[in-house]
């Protein structure tokens, strides 16, 4: 893909690196910590700031790299959140409401739901009015958040997705999977607009 002329076209405007995780442990461990995948051929966009940007995994098409690139130099999305506190904290500064994505690295529902539905377009312009958290629930790292789900959301497996006002109070709950129109209809109740 990166060598397609339109590609590279693109790319100019970046700093490029490609990291090799069949050859360096190293890089797999970014992969997987940092990044929270494990799908390849995966690609990233990070700001001069170190936040992710813009992300896209798996076998692609030229039109979905080019329209990644420009995501990731303009992007439309805040600050993801991977634990509650610093998600609540800032939704309380900025008096938004708070997005929150019960995740799992190895979980298909996520995964299908990511791909299928939180990527597109009219689901991304409403996620615009919220704060974003995606706790991740697997990994070692991650005991807190599967409590809170657990005990203070009551659910046994993601993925579970849940809308708060910035005082906490839970506006909207969705469990597992969903259509699209199903779930624009939980963002909405989240921001307060009312849904059919």
């Amino acid at each position: 893909m990166l060598k397609r002329p339109e590609a590279a076209a693109a790319l100019k405007d970046f700093v490029v690196a490609v990291l090799y995780t069949d050859k360096h442990t190293e890089y797999r461990k970014v992969m997987n910590k940092r990044f929270k995948e494990i799908a390849l051929p995966l690609y990233i966009v990070v700001g001069p700031d170190g936040v992710e940007r813009s992300r896209l995994a798996g076998q692609i098409n030229l039109d979905e790299f080019l329209s990644f690139l420009k995501k990731g130099a303009n992007p439309t999305v805040g600050k993801v959140h991977s634990t509650l506190e610093p998600a609540l904290a800032e939704a309380r500064s900025n008096g938004k409401p708070l997005f929150v994505e019960f995740s799992g690295f190895t979980k298909p529902k996520n995964l299908v739901m990511k791909e299928r539905i939180l990527k597109r377009p009219e689901v991304r312009e409403v996620l615009k009015n919220f704060v974003l958290a995606e706790l991740f629930v697997d990994g070692r790292e991650s005991k807190e958040n599967l409590a809170l789900m657990r005990e203070r959301f009551r659910a046994v497996a993601p993925p579970v997705y849940v809308t708060m006002a910035p005082d906490g109070t839970v506006r909207s709950r969705l469990d597992g999977m969903a259509s699209e129109t199903e779930f624009l209809a939980f963002l909405e109740r989240g921001i307060g607009v009312s849904s059919k």
